[in-house]
């Protein structure tokens, strides 16, 4: 398990660590837990396209 005290620090986290299953925090410092699912979607999109072209 890993945890993020801001929005900041959770997507590090997920750029390092591909969880399963992310619990967010509306309310976290920097920009809320929506942008934060908004990004990180968009990520995870990119990576998967990215693998299906091989």
């Amino acid at each position: 398990m890993q945890t993020a005290d801001s929005s900041t620090t959770a997507m590090q986290v997920f750029e390092q660590w591909h969880p399963h299953l992310i619990l967010l925090d509306i309310h976290l410092p920097d920009f809320d837990g929506y942008e934060v699912a908004r990004r990180m979607r968009g990520q995870w999109a990119g990576q998967a396209q990215n693998d299906s072209s091989h």
